[in-house]
């Protein structure tokens, strides 16, 4: 992964964690079926988030993400279920966490339950 992208994976967690949130796994990875950046937990609700990232603010970066893409992250969720049990009866959703870096500053926005 790019520096920009661990930074804005550690930036996302911060915000998370402000705002209430318990990060349960960061890069959680299975080889055969994807990734999930970050793992939070809010109350009784699971949220996968894929982080995008850009220094110019280039093409939308949410045009990044497909159904493709949306079903490995799902696919990698039942997976760490399957190793977490404890959460299996827990609402799950996938969200999408953008951080775009301008002038020293980092801008965040989050879309929640994301689907295509």
């Amino acid at each position: 992964m790019k520096i920009k992208g661990h930074k804005a994976e550690r930036i996302v967690v911060n915000f998370l964690k402000k705002r209430g949130y318990k990060i349960l796994a960061c890069n959680f990875r299975s080889y055969s079926l994807g990734e999930i950046d970050i793992l939070a937990q809010k109350d009784s609700k699971l949220h996968c988030l894929e982080v995008k990232s850009s220094f110019r603010g280039q093409k939308p970066l949410w045009l990044k993400i497909n159904k493709k893409k949306i079903a490995h992250i799902s696919k990698t969720l039942e997976f760490w279920l399957k190793l977490n049990n404890s959460y299996w009866n827990f609402d799950r959703e996938i969200d999408l966490a953008i951080v775009i870096f301008k002038n020293k500053k980092a801008f965040i926005k989050i879309w929640h339950n994301i689907s295509l």
